[in-house]
């Protein structure tokens, strides 16, 4: 998805309509079952920090610190109902979390490999 697909379909999402069957609009969902559960994993994951390669630790840093890590609070309250203005930084996020995801699946390969050969056998 181009960068101008993402932010038109950031601009028709609406932060306020509150889905059926649930109790928060989306904007709250975004926050509480989004970035803030990201941020508790890796908060979790950093209690490891001495056993944790320093790429790994980069990773998860550059999640953390992202502008969208950092401004995704104020979205339930922003006078725009929608994600348009934030579209940018949303995607940011989402590469930076499908970095992880091929940076850990690097790592798996790597340690879990002598493993997976013994179950082989």
């Amino acid at each position: 998805m181009s960068k101008e697909d993402f932010k038109l379909f950031c601009a028709e999402v609406k932060i306020d309509l509150i889905p059926k069957e649930y109790q928060a609009s989306v904007g709250n969902m975004i926050v509480s079952n989004g970035v803030t559960k990201i941020k508790f994993f890796v908060d979790k994951i950093f209690t490891y920090m001495p056993f944790l390669e320093s790429e790994l630790l980069h990773q998860l840093n550059k999640i953390q610190n992202s502008k969208f890590s950092v401004f995704i609070i104020v979205i339930p309250y922003k006078q725009h109902r929608n994600l348009k203005e934030y579209s940018l930084e949303i995607l940011e996020f989402f590469e930076l979390i499908k970095q992880l995801e091929i940076y850990n699946n690097k790592l798996k390969k790597k340690y879990l490999k002598n493993d997976y050969e013994k179950k082989e056998l």
